[in-house]
Formats: structure tokens, sequence, C-alpha cells
């Protein structure tokens, strides 16, 4: 079942009536760390954060570049963002101090964010508050900047689930990048349109430890590459190798 008018509620709004209906299920287990949110502590976790940036003059005519590593803590991160009215774009661990001032220079960011820290960068407007900046390279080859609503993102997200018709005991595994559009549409949004738990892995990007995740955790729902997909099945089903 889905709330009440979720394509104009938006994530958000989802996320506050899951959590006055369901507030003790869990919505986010972040195996990396071993913390686990219900609905109705991630929904105070968003608030609290989305508080203290707006305190710091994050809001809505910011863009914020989040650094932070761990990618459950980013995720609550982004989410605060867009509460707070900010734009928000994920850099990856891989990027350095270079490429972080490209992309402030090009986005106009005016924060850039960690977990426990938060700096200034450039100090323009941005006219990317609001939206959501996915870098990558795609199928050219060529890095570029991709702008999405976070409403758009949330509607994909709701097509997906009618399509898909997850049921609300759903743990959805996240090992997509953050810094791709498709994570946040086929994965992050995905579980909380289902009223699932959304499950970062304890090492995304490493085969074996998701095939752990998926027996220790009873994963139900994984999207991926189809190159990363028939490695983990292989390592699923020659659990030896």
């Amino acid at each position: 079942m889905f709330p009440s008018n979720t394509e104009t509620c938006g994530v958000l709004g989802m996320l506050g009536e899951r959590a006055g209906t369901v507030p003790d299920k869990i919505a986010l287990r972040d195996l990396a760390s071993g913390q686990s949110f219900t609905y109705a502590q991630l929904q105070r976790h968003i608030d609290a954060c989305s508080d203290r940036l707006c305190q710091e003059g994050i809001g809505a005519n910011s863009f914020a570049i989040v650094t932070e590593q761990n990618e459950a803590s980013a995720f609550v991160l982004i989410m605060a963002l867009i509460k707070a009215g900010a734009g928000a774009l994920y850099a990856t661990p891989s990027w350095e101090a270079g490429a972080l001032r490209s992309a402030a220079d090009r986005t106009g960011a005016t924060h850039m964010l960690s977990w426990d820290d938060t700096k200034k960068c450039a100090a323009n407007y941005s006219q990317l508050a609001g939206f959501l900046v996915f870098a990558t390279s795609g199928t050219t080859g060529k890095p570029k900047l991709i702008v999405h609503r976070p409403q758009s993102l949330w509607i994909n997200a709701l097509s997906i689930n009618r399509s898909l018709a997850l049921p609300d005991s759903s743990r959805i595994l996240a090992i997509k990048g953050m810094h791709h559009a498709a994570a946040f549409a086929g994965t992050y949004f995905l579980a909380l349109a289902a009223g699932g738990e959304l499950v970062f892995a304890s090492k995304a990007r490493d085969p074996k430890a998701v095939v752990r995740d998926i027996k220790e955790y009873g994963i139900t729902y994984l999207d991926t590459v189809s190159s990363f997909f028939n490695t983990t099945l292989h390592y699923f089903t020659n659990p030896a190798e």
C-alpha cells in the first residue's frame, strides 16, 4: 500500500507518514558501521540535521558538495539538504582536491559538508539550489554534471515500485555509488517508496562481501550492473571459491 498522495507529498512527506504509521520499523541499516534507524529515528535524524544546516546558513540559496565518505551518513546529509531547500552533489572518496575545486567552480557551490565538519567553499550564489547534481561519465567517457530535481527521482522510484510491487518486508541492498542518479531512484528512494529497509552494504564493491551481506541479512532486492551481478552470482553459487 502506498501512503496518500505519494507523488505530490514527495520523499520527505512520505517518510513523515511512514514515521507516523510504522515508527518502529527499520528504515535504514548501515552494515559498515553497524548502525540502524527506524522510520521515526530516521525522520528525527534528518530533521535535526536540516535544522543545524539552516542555523549555519545552508538553505534555499545554497549548494553543497557532500564529502562524507560513509554513504549512509552522506544519504542522511543529502536528505537534510533537500529538506533545507539546498542543492547537493556527492563527491566520491576518490576525488582529489583539484576535482573538488573544479566541481565547486562549475556548480557555484557555497559549502562543502562532511558529517562532522562544515567548510566554506566558493561564496557565490548557486542557481542549483534545490537540485541534486551527479558527476558521471555515463556512456561518453567524458565527465559531466547531470542535474535532477529530487521530486523527479522520487516519481521514478514510485514508478519502479509500481512495476515491481515490492512488499514492505523488502530489504534493498545499496551497492551502486551515490554519485549515480539511478542509485537514488532505483535503490534509496525505492526502498522508502516500498516501505522496506534500505541496507548499505559492508563493502559495496567487493562481490564476496556482497554475497555475505545477502545471505546474512536476508537481502531481497539488488540493483546493479550486469557485470557485477554476474560476478556476485558466481560467488553466490560457488561459495568455496
